[in-house]
């Protein structure tokens, strides 16, 4: 990646910090800070399908303009903004902006910014991997999530850290993560605390000041070593802390994140694996920064983007409020009873601002139109007779006559003809056109925009990294519209994505609506759990964890066979990822099953024949030193349950690879019968059990999977030389079922046939009982 480079003065009366310095500094003593200025996720669309989430309008403001603030007024001399493919847009914004070194707001002090472009990242993890590779960092740095909303001042954060890396010796200082207390009554509430997924379980030695655990899925219960016990004789254990993510690194951060290809998230991978890995940890140590009286926050979902807005209107986030104009480019003037108002808006002597409202420049508000805690951007026309109550109206939007908006986000460049209702939680795309007169229900999202990348599609069940602008800016034509969902003369169509429990519009809700609904979205949540419980077999610890174990299983297992090792090394290997994780039997042997599918689907993605051959290759050993299917065995260790368990996980690995890969499931239970990892007995039985279709547990998907495998359970009755009949409700079926035909040649069979099938009778009672 080529670093795009800029520079820009910082003022000598900025907002945070008046403070002056023009020593000329060795490279080692710059402070430097990485913005991770990609979301990574899709909570946003499908407004992020025509910009990043970190140039999105936050009170008129781009959201990356509040995390430059924060570096600049904590005497960072480089910023390094990565990002994606949206890189060209971040650009162009910048080049326009007061960081440009060419800006009328450039002064004294100056600050490096350089926008940092990896087109093949696909997480966080990829990005820290390809900022190593750049060598742009040589000593301590800020790293900061693109999406941190705060007036935090991290000069005393960062002196802590420098002052705790002199003194820690034996365990060196790696990074020093700030938290924000959350007071119980504040959760939930608009003072900051805007979303309680975001807080988590830490366990700390206040003593030496160290993070000893963390655990961002906050279930209700979590472990702790016992060693830990040994070694703290002070250990808290604390679930009120907002993670704010915003961390103070040593260079080594990077370095563990190049040595460690796999890690992807910051928190559930490298944070988990730096606190848990006993040879990562006992070099490093994490020390937590807690602050109790400022604000920190990040936009991190739709309800947190109207929590933070009506923040930032109330002055809580005070400094950065609007009427500072720290931006440079804005005018803002605070109004009473609270509004804020820029140059060149035209009001109606008959229209009513009522609170909390802000207006851009050369908009305008018609006649007897109302507006409450309203966000309006620049040159917006709204029309007569409207009544507007916490919404979110971006640039360059047009509203007619007579229309109703309640706590919807609409988007630049929208029109609402006449008489239109948009409904609460409504997201309006940039350049949807309503019809005169529709109505918009509550939380529905409309674009005239597409992404190429399908949201459901996830390549092997865990998150998906997806950036939110790169299948928009890859498939740049407009959506065909739908007139039911825009109306007549309308323009664009409901947004067609998927959205769970992490991703649910909340936009709009009261404190007891969201209790209600978020009560109801855990209790679905959980109730998909547990009706896939049979299929989602690899699982037992936390949703982390089991991700940090597949993946490294992946890893070792490629390398394995990359190298070609022998059965011995290959064990070692395996043995050491073991040791790691304490995995269940049953996770075990479905994760080296899985990591060889993912191996033989990865090395011939275009052929399934070629994929089944490698995989029966890799578990007999035909072309490669390690027979993996000992292996396997040593696990299974001839357990029938664990058997049932695999061909489980195979019904829901190949439901997830969709129906490209269906017809490899027979083959593959072929291969693993035919390398003895599972025995014919098992497969009949999990072939009559999951295949029954009265029964309420075997869904359709997985009915059509086991169809697939007709022909081995087949061949393996034949082989079993007994009759072939229909169970009851069963899904094979036969040419003929006890025909006239065959009871005749049962009854002229040879009586040596007889004793030939009691002969056989006996070999196979020998053969159960060795």
């Amino acid at each position: 990646p080529t670093p795009h480079t800029m520079s820009r003065s910082r003022r000598t009366s900025s907002v945070l910090s008046k403070k002056s310095n023009q020593v000329d500094l060795k490279q080692s003593d710059i402070l430097a800070a990485i913005i991770l200025a990609d979301s990574f996720s899709r909570e946003f669309r499908p407004i992020t399908l025509s910009r990043p989430r970190s140039l999105l309008p936050l009170v008129n403001v781009p959201v990356l303009e509040y995390v430059m603030e924060i570096l600049a007024a904590s005497d960072v001399q480089e910023i390094y903004i990565f990002c994606c493919e949206n890189s060209s847009m971040i650009k162009s914004y910048l080049e326009k902006s007061k960081w440009n070194q060419n800006s009328s707001a450039s002064r004294v002090n100056q600050i490096r910014v350089q926008v940092l472009t990896g087109l093949d990242a696909t997480c966080a993890g990829d990005a820290m991997r390809a900022i190593h590779d750049m060598n742009i960092i040589r000593s301590d740095f800020v790293l900061i999530t693109g999406d941190v909303i705060s007036n935090v001042d991290l000069r005393p954060i960062i002196q802590k850290h420098k002052e705790e890396r002199g003194k820690s010796k034996n365990s060196p200082l790696l990074m020093t993560s700030v938290f924000k207390e959350q007071p119980s009554y504040r959760i939930n509430t608009n003072l900051g605390f805007n979303d309680a997924r975001h807080s988590v379980w830490v366990a700390v030695a206040p003593d030496e000041n160290q993070l000893l655990f963390y655990d961002c899925d906050k279930t209700s219960s979590f472990k702790l070593p016992m060693k830990t016990f040994k070694n703290f004789r002070n250990i808290q254990v604390r679930s009120d802390l907002y993670d704010c993510h915003i961390d103070i690194c040593s260079p080594q951060v990077l370095d563990i994140f190049k040595e460690n290809f796999d890690y992807q998230d910051l928190r559930s991978d490298f944070m988990v694996n730096v606190l848990t890995d006993e040879i990562i940890s006992i070099d490093n140590k994490v020390s937590p920064y807690v602050i109790t009286d400022q604000y920190a926050s990040r936009l991190s979902s739709l309800r947190a983007y109207e929590l933070i807005s009506k923040d930032i209107v109330k002055r809580w986030m005070y400094p950065i409020v609007p009427d500072t104009n720290f931006t440079s480019d804005t005018s803002y003037r605070l109004s009473s009873p609270n509004n804020y108002f820029e140059n060149a808006i035209s009001l109606e002597r008959s229209s009513k601002v009522l609170i909390d409202c802000v207006i851009g420049k050369d908009s305008s508000v018609g006649k007897n139109s109302v507006l409450s805690e309203t966000t309006v951007g620049r040159n917006v026309v709204i029309g007569n007779n409207c009544k507007i109550e916490g919404a979110f109206i971006w640039d360059n939007v047009v509203i007619e006559d007579n229309v109703q908006i309640q706590c919807a986000i609409v988007a630049n460049g929208v029109t609402i003809k006449k008489g239109a209702v948009i409904n609460r939680g409504a997201i309006l795309g940039e350049d949807v056109i309503i019809g005169e007169n529709f109505l918009v229900e509550q939380s529905k999202r409309l674009t005239t925009l597409k992404a190429e990348v399908n949201d459901t599609d996830s390549s092997d069940g865990f998150d998906t990294f997806e950036d939110d602008t790169k299948g928009a800016r890859l498939s740049s034509s407009t959506v065909e519209t739908n007139e039911e969902h825009v109306g007549v003369g309308g323009r664009g169509t409901e947004y067609e994505g998927s959205f769970d429990y992490e991703t649910y519009n909340l936009l709009g809700m009261t404190d007891m609506e969201l209790e209600l609904e978020n009560k109801k979205l855990l209790e679905q949540s959980l109730s998909d759990e547990r009706e896939n419980e049979d299929g989602n077999i690899i699982s037992g610890g936390s949703e982390s964890e089991n991700r940090l174990f597949l993946s490294e299983l992946d890893g070792v297992v490629e390398s394995s066979i990359i190298k070609n090792n022998n059965e011995e090394e290959s064990k070692l290997e395996m043995d050491s990822v073991k040791f790691a994780y304490n995995p269940m039997p049953h996770q075990h042997a479905c994760g080296l099953v899985r990591s060889l599918l993912q191996y033989a689907i990865k090395s011939e993605p275009d052929n399934n024949e070629k994929v089944s051959e490698l995989f029966g290759h890799l578990l007999d050993g035909t072309t490669y030193k390690t027979a993996w299917c000992n292996i396997i065995n040593t696990v299974i260790a001839e357990k029938s349950d664990i058997q049932l368990d695999v061909l489980d996980f195979l019904l829901d690995y190949f439901q997830n690879e969709g129906a490209k890969r269906t017809q490899l499931i027979s083959e593959i239970v072929h291969k693993l019968y035919n390398a003895d990892v599972l025995d014919k007995e098992r497969i009949l039985d999990w072939a009559e059990k999951r295949g029954d279709l009265n029964s309420n547990t075997t869904a359709e998907a997985d009915m059509r999977l086991i169809k697939q495998c007709e022909q081995v359970i087949m061949l393996l009755k034949n082989e079993e030389m007994v009759q072939i009949r229909k169970p009851k409700g069963g899904w094979f079926s036969t040419a003929s079922e006890d025909s006239d035909d065959s009871d005749e040649t049962s009854e002229d069979d040879d009586s040596d046939d007889d004793d030939d099938e009691d002969d056989d009778s006996e070999d196979s009672d020998d053969s159960d009982d060795e």
